[in-house]
């Protein structure tokens, strides 16, 4: 059973560039547009195995949410945060540890190297 990723991406073009860079992988890819979104298929989804978490989101950001899944639902699902900012990464490390950072506009090599380190072995 492939193991399942939630990509918190607001820009479309990135989400499918994230696709097609994890095609080879095999995992169940789920998407959400923001941090309610986000929060709606964590909820909905008991068996979300990694988290790539876009920094600046429409209405609730990456921070807010990074906060809600560790403080208020006290999930430790691997989280790599993906920001063009490492500045604003680091925001969302003081909230909590984090498995990753990517900065975007590396090379899709280097987050695939981030991913497989992050993802919990399979059963």
């Amino acid at each position: 059973m492939p193991r399942t990723l939630l990509i918190v991406e607001d820009d479309e073009d990135i989400q499918n560039y994230y696709g097609f860079l994890l095609g080879g992988l095999d995992l169940r890819v789920l998407r959400a547009l923001s941090g309610e979104e986000a929060v709606k298929v964590v909820d909905s989804e008991p068996a979300i195995d990694l988290i790539l978490l876009d920094v600046v989101l429409p209405g609730m950001g990456g921070e807010e949410f990074f906060r809600i899944l560790r403080q208020e639902k006290a999930l430790e699902i691997p989280v790599i945060v993906c920001s063009v900012d490492e500045r604003m990464s680091q925001r969302v490390q003081e909230v909590g540890e984090v498995q990753g950072v990517f900065t975007k506009g590396t090379r899709g090599e280097e987050l695939l190297g981030i991913i497989s380190r992050a993802l919990p072995p399979e059963e």
